[in-house]
């Protein structure tokens, strides 16, 4: 009998032994299993767009927090900004914001956020090192028609100094902006081809220089034989529209390659963007004049209906 008690006690022991050893087990595993959720608001990665004159800083925060405005400060001081996009997951709403970093230099970048009565912010830091910027707005420059005189603007970023010359004459620019540097000036053209220089002077002392080329067909300007000009007829649009057809009247000139050229612009809140515009080749062939029609159809489900007219004039080469 006390061999049976004994063997029973044995028994029960090993039991509890285990048990308790199994329940450690599983306490000891659950700080393990359960990470701590972020809350607030989080930063997620910062970069410089490729144009070199904005950067997009990626945040997070709790998707339950409604209509978010967001602060951006550069080292301290409040900078232009807006959203650029946006999304969200199961729990966390995520937000792209553009902001300009001002100069060159190292940066501290700090995003706040308002919402819904609550507030909260999160920090990083930019090495913000931009080369120079600039461009012709809504232009692209590549051997483009131009029809009629008109007033053109030169943005330029990260540069200290800029330096116009047409056909190879100073040309005098009003100059404001803020952010960036614009420049307006209305080209007096010589008939036919025109080259348009602008030279840069960037924040080191280094100076650069681009060519823009424009044939000037308006007022008696020609297209010489053998030349190429390329006409801007239109803007990309979507499946809905716009579309466009060119109607070609007369011998003088020969269509040639159809491509799709970026063009920088500035939106209605002033900030620049990109946008594209469809092209077309057109080669001089013999002396004379032709017509082009550019038709357009705004909609799908409207119809065609002439948008513009232009001539082209060709004159023999003086080679």
């Amino acid at each position: 009998m006390n061999m049976l008690k004994s063997y029973v006690l044995c028994l029960l022991f090993i039991a509890v032994f285990f048990s308790n050893t199994l329940a450690g087990e599983r306490v000891q595993a659950k700080p393990d299993d359960l990470s701590p959720p972020v809350r607030g608001l989080r930063i997620t990665g910062i970069e410089m767009l490729k144009e070199q004159v904005y950067a997009l800083v990626s945040v997070e925060f709790p998707k339950e927090w409604p209509n978010p405005k967001f602060t951006v400060e550069v080292s301290g001081k409040p900078m232009r900004s807006r959203i650029q996009s946006g999304g969200f997951s199961t729990d966390r709403a995520v937000s792209g914001i553009l902001f300009v970093p001002g100069k060159a230099g190292s940066k501290s970048v700090t995003v706040k956020i308002v919402a819904d009565g609550k507030k909260a912010e999160a920090k990083t830091v930019l090495d913000w090192k931009p080369g120079p910027f600039l461009t012709i707005l809504q232009h692209t420059g590549d051997r483009e028609m131009i029809f009629a005189k008109e007033k053109f603007t030169l943005l330029a970023a990260n540069i200290n100094d800029v330096m116009v010359l047409l056909n190879g004459n100073d040309v005098y620019s009003k100059v404001s902006g803020g952010d960036m540097t614009l420049r307006s000036f209305e080209p007096v053209w010589k008939k036919g081809k025109n080259t348009l220089t602008v030279i840069a002077k960037g924040p080191g002392g280094s100076a650069s220089a681009r060519n823009y080329t424009f044939f000037y067909l308006g007022g008696g300007g020609a297209l010489a034989v053998d030349e190429t000009a390329v006409l801007c007829y239109g803007r990309e649009g979507s499946k809905s529209g716009p579309f466009y057809d060119l109607f070609v009247e007369g011998d003088t000139v020969t269509p040639g390659k159809e491509a799709a050229a970026q063009v920088y612009a500035l939106d209605k809140e002033g900030w620049l963007a990109s946008e594209t515009r469809l092209t077309r080749e057109f080669k001089g062939r013999q002396a004379g004049t032709s017509k082009i029609r550019v038709m357009v159809k705004h909609h799908f489900l409207g119809s065609m209906e002439q948008e513009r007219e232009m001539t082209i004039t060709v004159k023999e080469s003086n080679r």
